[in-house]
């Protein structure tokens, strides 16, 4: 089964007409990609990625320690 698109859901340049042609959206995004690449593009993306690595290693250092609490507290945690 697919899944339902809203259509405010969609880029702003796709058209979510049925008669519009895949093949010219396609052309806008690849054009609208390779204007967007670049070394700022590249920095950007690296700090994108830099940044959750750092929030995901804070969750995973909340959760480490919300365990240990509870089993330093003498709960025990059933697996499965």
């Amino acid at each position: 089964m697919g899944r339902k698109i809203h259509k405010d859901s969609a880029e702003p340049d796709l058209d979510l007409d049925p008669d519009f042609d895949p093949i010219v959206d396609l052309s806008r995004l690849v054009e609208r990609e390779r204007d967007r690449s670049g070394p700022g593009t590249a920095a950007r993306r690296a700090l994108e990625a830099l940044a959750e690595s750092r929030r995901l290693r804070e969750q995973l250092d909340d959760l480490e320690d919300f365990d240990s609490e509870i089993l330093g507290s003498g709960g025990s945690r059933a697996d499965g």
